[in-house]
């Protein structure tokens, strides 16, 4: 296809998503994400790239993938494989024909902090927030990545990640990662400690919270103060910190009713 060609099929495809969002009566607001949207995403040109791609064999789509994702999956410790063994190249490969270009505008959010994960994503093209409770944490660029810990197990995501501006990322699903794997066993030995790893920081990530709300908490309480000297408040607090379950009520809901027996107490954090 033609340079000329595939400007027309472009412009035809512009046209005709502006009759669509005329007869949707779309606010001009969200008129102008999609252009932006499709102009991210085609850069002007209009090429059917899955009928492409599909018409070649699997060695020159890997070629292609790794040409474009090559220095991405690099940055990525666990994904690096140098055993010499003739099939590095390989992996490479197959890891780079498992990525999915995903094309987002400024504001989007493109994950939820609690959420379940299933997807790891890379930073071809621009820049997110990093966001945990609300708060913005970091700043990721070109060439960062983020979300990996939920390709390694079946973890809530840690943060909220929103673009910053008009980002194209590469997304590696759970499932995609998990079918490469299964002819690697060296880089699955590599991921399982990876895996213990980060596992082993959430714990204490979300011990150390537990524990700063019960300290919160207790203190409000009178009779949940221990003042012995013997050493083990720190204890107590933990313990009281792991028996904490969260209960979400909204405006007018009934937490419990007079007379009925309550076996917990309640304590309101907010």
């Amino acid at each position: 296809m033609g340079s000329n060609a595939s400007d027309r099929l472009y412009k035809q495809k512009i046209d005709e998503l502006k009759e669509y969002m005329k007869w949707k009566d779309l606010s001009n607001t969200t008129r102008r994400k999609i252009l932006k949207y499709y102009e991210l995403k085609y850069r002007g040109k209009f090429f059917e790239e899955t009928t492409l791609l599909g018409e070649m064999n699997e060695s020159l789509r890997m070629e292609i993938a790794a040409h474009n994702c090559r220095e991405l999956i690099a940055k990525v410790s666990f994904l690096n494989r140098e055993q010499n063994d003739g099939k590095d190249e390989l992996f490479v490969g197959k890891i780079a024909t498992a990525l999915v270009a995903c094309y987002f505008v400024p504001g989007d959010i493109i994950f939820i902090q609690g959420e379940t994960g299933h997807d790891m994503f890379f930073i071809a093209k621009g820049s997110v927030s990093v966001l945990v409770g609300g708060t913005k944490v970091a700043s990721l660029k070109e060439g960062g990545f983020f979300g990996e810990v939920a390709i390694l197990g079946n973890i809530p995501r840690t943060a909220t990640v929103q673009c910053e501006t008009s980002c194209i990322l590469y997304r590696l699903t759970r499932v995609a990662f998990k079918t490469i794997l299964n002819e690697f066993d060296d880089v699955r030995a590599k991921v399982d400690i990876v895996y213990k790893e980060r596992m082993e920081k959430i714990r204490v990530e979300e011990e150390a919270r537990k524990l700063s709300a019960a300290k919160e908490l207790i203190a409000k309480v009178e009779f949940l103060k221990r003042k012995a000297q013997d050493g083990r408040n720190e204890v107590f607090l933990l313990r009281i910190a792991s028996s904490l379950t969260a209960a979400f009520y909204c405006a007018d809901d009934v937490i419990f009713n007079q007379g009925e027996v309550c076996g917990l107490p309640h304590l309101v954090q907010y």
